[in-house]
């Protein structure tokens, strides 16, 4: 099953993570669904990839040295261009804190990665960018 979108009739799905593991096991499930995920290691090359490739959906890991997942959403939404962009938050850390500071910042979800399975999240996030998942942004 291919996922289509209007700019090259394939949707774009940006992971950001600095767990290098973790990445390419998210990586190979994605593409097992007909999705070809992109990569980012850091806050920083995760803004680079949002600014050049535009994907239509960011997963993206909060603690990453130098530039968090909050760091970045917040200047996501500062910016026109990128302050509807569809983002879900995947996490080790259930702290009320984060949940917390990403509540103003319109993500679609907040997920702990101990609480999910990597097909369940394949599903949620396949279910987003085929616009039949969970359209409510918190």
């Amino acid at each position: 099953m291919e996922i289509e979108n209007t700019k090259n009739n394939k949707k774009v799905l940006l992971m950001i993570d600095d767990d290098a593991v973790l990445l390419r096991d998210y990586e190979a499930m994605f593409k097992l669904h007909g999705v070809e995920p992109l990569l980012a290691k850091s806050g920083e090359e995760g803004l680079k990839k949002i600014q050049s490739e535009l994907p239509d959906f960011v997963v993206i890991d909060i603690r990453m040295p130098n530039m968090t997942g909050i760091d970045l959403l917040k200047i996501l939404r500062k910016d026109e261009k990128f302050k509807n962009l569809p983002v879900l938050v995947l996490t080790n850390y259930d702290l009320q804190e984060y949940r917390k500071e990403t509540e103003g910042l319109s993500v679609v979800d907040f997920i702990v990665k101990t609480d999910i399975r990597g097909e369940e999240l394949v599903k949620k996030v396949t279910g987003y960018l085929l616009g039949d998942g969970k359209e409510q942004i918190r």
